[in-house]
């Protein structure tokens, strides 16, 4: 492209035009003509007016009019005109639209107070908007956006987009003609080749009230730069192609064949115009124009797109060389083959896969019809088998047939000649199984026991019957009470350690009935409803139970205890098992240790005594004001609790003469244990909640550890 940065080209941007401007009259005459920037507007009454924004001054420079409030708002002190448009301009009338009008007032023959406005548009002179582009850092990056598009209206018939450089101002001027405006966004229309760029300072900006932003002078005037908005070959490949277009074809008598060769068709390009038009844009000479114009045909194919000639014209300029069509034909294969070299390489792959599944196929058709063969040859073998199974089969019947009618011939011949001996069956005897549950009846001879009038003559009678089974004489009061309570409660009672099966003996022995029966259930092998139906059957008011610890009997503990009128004594040998059960076990049994009670082996000889009925076991007297403090603090649940304490109360009921040992070893000790709650017991021992004899501290602090 020429240089069209000289100063010729420049000027030829000059919007200058000082004919357009009348003579400047300040003086006291208010009826001098005035160039004012105005704003269309509508009143109320769709009336259109002029709003005076700005006055050109002296200088040449638009100053911002402020109307005097105290002065008549007539003449030089209007802030509205009378609306007046050349309708022949280019330019809307649009309300919005800002615009130049020169206006004059003078004074009314009628009434001197009162002006009479002449006024006219002056479309010489555009009122120049000023649009400052904030996203824009460069002359580069302003221009991309507004061939992109940007958001704007324009409400005047020029606009300067401008952005800021340092403390000054660069733009680019554009007329309203140089832009395509729709739906509110503003790019460059075809046409607009060339830029003009200017720049200027912040004074040279008219700020308005409403913020709308003017050029503070009328005309730009010559611009420092010019900005090639296209690019010559585009400017070029334009003009090019709106000469070779099929109107353009028509319209110089060319028919439809005419148009489908090249060079014919491009032999019908009027180059003088063309030449002329491309010194007219580009701005050149008429020598540079002419060289752009043959660059162009030289290369013309490859500007050619189907938007300006139809494909069929490309096809024919093709065609009409053949080293042309050789060499697009090879450059395409070349082309190609490198754009796809995975394919193809993927294809010659799965080309030599093809021929080994090929092979693989044909020997498996080979394979196949062998085997079809085998497979004959197989089905005409098991015909053969079948049919020999077939004749045995038939055989095997006809021998079986026969066997019977001579095995009947037989028989019936030896019916007539011998008897057939008499079936004898041999009796199997059952092994007798051991009852699991059985009583033990009542004494026979009561004349040697006990008659109880009172609970004092009980426990003295069971205690020396426990002494005999083996307790020492320090507890055996204690215990006895214990198991009296119990037994009234008929609360079950856990017994554990030495000597239980005759600690148990003696007890029965000591509360006998006239008609006392107890009965004995040992837990052996499965769980077995019956056994527990008949428990309770024979009057018994006893039952012990051996075996039930570890026994497939424990599950079914709540339907052996159902029966409320029965006391129940489980025994255990060993007090290590205790802990290994559920804890919950003791909800329904309360455990009572024998290893601190018992101090010899048992002698045996039990004898006790009975009941009259001036004196009821099931109803023993109670001292409710019996308090075990350290109970709480062992965290039982609250039935367990509550009944050890109503157990503790009958104790002290039956026999007042309960010692702190005895509470201890019957009440806290067995339970503390079996629910391994000792730490907490030894916290109360400690706290002296638990009154101990010496003796029983001494012995449980081998145990337990030091208590203080």
């Amino acid at each position: 492209m020429a240089n069209p940065n000289n100063s010729n080209h420049l000027a030829e941007y000059d919007d200058t035009n000082l004919a357009a401007l009348p003579g400047y009259d300040y003086g006291n005459d208010d009826s001098g003509e005035i160039i004012s920037l105005c704003r269309i507007f509508t009143d109320k009454f769709e009336n259109r007016w002029l709003s005076r924004c700005a006055d050109l001054n002296t200088y040449g420079n638009y100053e911002i009019f402020y109307q005097d409030k105290n002065e008549p708002p007539y003449f030089r002190n209007r802030s509205k005109l009378y609306y007046n448009f050349f309708e022949n301009s280019n330019t809307t009338s649009d309300a919005g639209f800002y615009g130049i009008w020169t206006w004059s007032a003078t004074r009314r023959d009628t009434d001197e107070t009162k002006d009479f406005l002449v006024v006219n548009y002056t479309p010489e002179i555009d009122a120049i908007e000023v649009k400052i582009m904030e996203d824009s850092f460069s002359l580069d990056e302003l221009i991309r956006l507004l061939k992109k598009g940007v958001d704007f209206n324009l409400n005047s018939g020029k606009v300067m987009f401008a952005i800021k450089s340092g403390s000054q101002y660069t733009g680019i001027l554009c007329k309203a003609k140089d832009l395509d405006i729709n739906n509110g966004v503003a790019v460059f229309s075809k046409n607009y080749t060339i830029a003009p760029v200017y720049r200027f300072g912040g004074n040279d900006i008219l700020n308005l009230h409403n913020g709308f932003l003017f050029y503070r002078k009328p005309f730009a005037g010559i611009p420092i730069d010019l900005y090639p908005v296209r690019g010559p070959r585009e400017i070029v490949k334009d003009i090019i192609f709106d000469s070779l277009s099929w109107n353009a074809c028509k319209a110089r008598g060319l028919t439809h064949d005419q148009h489908k060769s090249l060079k014919n068709f491009i032999g019908t390009i009027p180059d003088s115009d063309v030449t002329e038009k491309i010194v007219s844009e580009l701005h050149c000479s008429l020598t540079e124009a002419q060289n752009y114009l043959d660059e162009f045909l030289d290369n013309a194919v490859s500007y050619i797109d189907g938007s300006s000639i139809e494909d069929d014209v490309l096809g024919s300029a093709i065609s009409a060389n053949d080293e042309l069509w050789e060499k697009g034909k090879n450059s395409i294969r070349e082309e190609l083959v490198k754009e796809n070299e995975d394919l193809i390489a993927e294809y010659n792959s799965l080309n030599d896969d093809l021929g080994t599944i090929k092979n693989e196929i044909k020997a498996s058709k080979s394979t196949l019809e062998k085997a079809k063969a085998d497979n004959e040859q197989f089905e005409q073998s098991l015909a053969n088998r079948k049919k020999l199974a077939e004749d045995v089969e038939k055989a095997v019947a006809e021998k079986i047939q026969n066997a019977r009618e001579n095995a009947a011939e037989f028989l019936a011949t030896m019916a007539f000649t011998t008897a057939l001996p008499e079936k004898t069956e041999k009796a199997v005897e059952t092994a007798k199984v051991p009852a699991l549950y059985h009583t033990l009846p009542a004494r026979g001879d009561i004349n040697d026991l006990e008659v109880y009038h009172s609970w004092t003559h009980v426990i003295d009678t069971t205690a020396f019957e426990l002494e005999l089974a083996g307790v020492s004489g320090k507890y055996s009061s204690g215990l006895a009470s214990f198991l009296c309570a119990a037994y009234s409660k008929k609360q079950p009672i856990l017994l554990v350690g030495p000597n239980t099966n005759d600690i148990i003996q003696a007890f029965c022995a000591s509360v006998t009935h006239l008609d006392h029966i107890h009965g004995i259930l040992h837990c052996e092998g499965e769980f077995n409803h019956q056994v527990i139906a008949e428990i309770g059957t024979h009057n018994e008011d006893i039952v012990i139970i051996h075996n039930l610890l570890g026994s497939r009997w424990m599950n079914g503990l709540p339907e052996i205890l159902s029966k409320k009128d029965i006391f129940y004594i489980v025994e255990h040998p060993y007090a290590e098992d205790i802990q290994i059960e559920p804890r919950s076990l003791y909800n329904f049994i309360l455990p009572v240790f024998t290893e601190f009670l018992v101090d010899k082996k048992a002698e045996g000889g039990y004898r006790g005594g009975y009941f009259t009925e001036v004196l009821d076991p099931n109803k023993a007297p109670e001292d409710n004001h019996v308090r075990l403090k350290s109970l709480p603090k062992l965290g039982l649940p609250a039935l367990v609790k509550n009944q050890i304490t109503s157990l503790a109360a009958s104790m002290h009921g039956i026999y007042p003469e309960v010692s702190g040992d005895d509470d201890f070893l019957l009440a806290l000790l067995p339970i503390a244990y079996a629910t391994m709650k000792m730490d907490k017991l030894t916290e109360s021992l400690d706290s002296s909640d638990i009154a101990l004899s010496k003796d029983l501290k001494s012995r449980m602090e081998y145990v337990l550890g030091d208590i203080q």
